[in-house]
């Protein structure tokens, strides 16, 4: 299986994806994808990491339902996955693709 080490690929797409829909290059805040939550009542906060390998057939599919897609249209769509389609082949040249997430939780503390 393919691995991102460091940036790499996946995470190169997340800035390509924030050109697309964004405009420009937004700067990259590890923080934005977490809920902010109130100063109290006090909260734990847990951040998991986890990984899974999928296709690159798969990762496309996944990424295709992102509903910032319906406003670009199919065509605009289309030309985004071909284009992600022949970065990421090259980069993972046996067709899977190491998708890591973080998962955050926080629950109120009493």
């Amino acid at each position: 299986m393919s691995k991102l080490q460091g940036q790499g690929p996946v995470a190169g797409q997340d800035v390509r994806l924030r050109r697309l829909f964004l405009g420009g290059d937004s700067p990259y805040d590890p923080e934005a994808r977490f809920r902010r939550l109130p100063d109290a009542p006090p909260f734990a906060r847990r951040h998991v990491r986890w990984s899974r390998d999928v296709s690159l057939d798969a990762h496309l599919a996944n990424l295709a339902t992102y509903s910032d897609f319906l406003v670009l249209g199919e065509e605009g769509t289309e030309r985004f996955l071909a284009e992600e389609r022949e970065i990421l082949a090259r980069a993972f040249p046996d067709g899977n693709v190491r998708e890591r997430y973080v998962v955050s939780l926080a629950v109120a503390v009493r």
